[in-house]
Formats: structure tokens, sequence, C-alpha cells
């Protein structure tokens, strides 16, 4: 709590008080009494709390992936009489990258959320005295939020059939089957997020 008292004989007293705090601002009493007949007496005062935040994300994400997949490369040659069967498969690549975005999330007051009281007390003074006391209260707030992101996917993603072969063979039934060569990549990149509360 802050306290300002004024008190004189007579004439004239003018006081000034300002407070400025990162703090909470604090209650205020001001009394003017005790002062002589014909006085002018001022009392003002000023508290002032402001508070600023800032949040900042940097962020710098870098995906290489290389994913090759084969399938084939079977051979049956120089056979004689009988059933010959090649079946090579499938070849499958599948490649799936998320990546996240930043986040902010600032939520609350520290310092100026609290309410502040006065105490005015104007007593005991002479005749015809002027009094004049006042108390300002000013609370400021800013928040600020930012998100820098850089992403970067380099992504080498191959799916391949190779050959087969079946060569001088002699009354041999061959069959031959191949399979599919598939090749998928899926890039997600989230968005960055701010969230301000009061």
């Amino acid at each position: 709590m802050k306290k300002f008292a004024s008190a004189m004989a007579a004439g004239s007293i003018i006081l000034l008080a300002s407070v400025s705090s990162v703090l909470a601002v604090a209650d205020t009493e001001i009394e003017i009494s005790g002062n002589g007949a014909g006085s002018t007496n001022t009392a003002l005062v000023s508290n002032t709390c402001s508070e600023s935040y800032r949040q900042t994300n940097n962020s710098t994400v870098t995906n290489v992936v290389t994913a090759v997949s084969n399938t084939g490369d079977v051979q049956a040659n120089n056979n004689t009489g009988g059933n010959i069967s090649l079946n090579t498969g499938d070849a499958t690549s599948t490649v799936t990258i998320t990546n996240a975005g930043n986040s902010n999330t600032l939520s609350g007051s520290c310092c100026c959320s609290s309410t502040t009281t006065s105490d005015l007390k104007i007593s005991g003074n002479g005749e015809n005295t002027t009094n004049l006391a006042d108390v300002v209260t000013s609370k400021s707030t800013i928040k600020r939020q930012r998100n820098n992101t850089t992403r970067t996917t380099v992504a080498d993603v191959r799916s391949k059939t190779k050959k087969v072969r079946a060569n001088n063979n002699t009354n041999a039934a061959i069959d031959v089957f191949t399979g599919t060569a598939d090749a998928t990549t899926t890039v997600t990149n989230n968005g960055d997020s701010n969230t301000i509360s009061p």
C-alpha cells in the first residue's frame, strides 16, 4: 500500500506521485487533512502497470528418404520335361512422412491482473480551503507470437520388376507370373498454431 498525506498551516500544497511497475499495482491511500484556512491542496497519484510477452518458434525440418523395392530376376533354364512355374510376387515401396507444426500457447497475465483500490480522505482542513485528490490507474498488456518454419522433403521411392528368364527348356510346360510394382509417397505438413487467452 502506498500512502500520501499532506498537512500545512496555511498557503497551498501540491503533491504529485507517479508509480510505474511491472508488478501488480498496489493499493493507494491519499489523505489531505490539517491544512490552514484559505489553502489550496492537491494530491495526484498515477499508477501504471505494463507487461509485454513475446513467443517465437524457429524450426527447420529436412526429410531425406530412399526406398527401393525389386521383384523378379529369376530364371529356369535348360530343363527337360515337367511343369515349370515362375511367380515373382509384388514389389511395393510405401513412404509416409508427417511433419508436426510449431505451437505457441500463451494464457493469463502474471503482473497486471490484480485489482487496485484507492482510499481518498479529505478532512480537518481550515475554512475556505480548496482540496483536490485524484488517482489515475492504467494497465497495458502486449502479447506477441510468431512461428518461422522451413520444411524440405527429398524422397526417392522406386519399385521395379526385373527380368524373368526361361531358356533352352525341352518339352516343358512353363508358366510365368510377374507381380506388380507400386511406389507411393505421402507427405503431410501440419500448420503452425498460435493461441492467446486472456
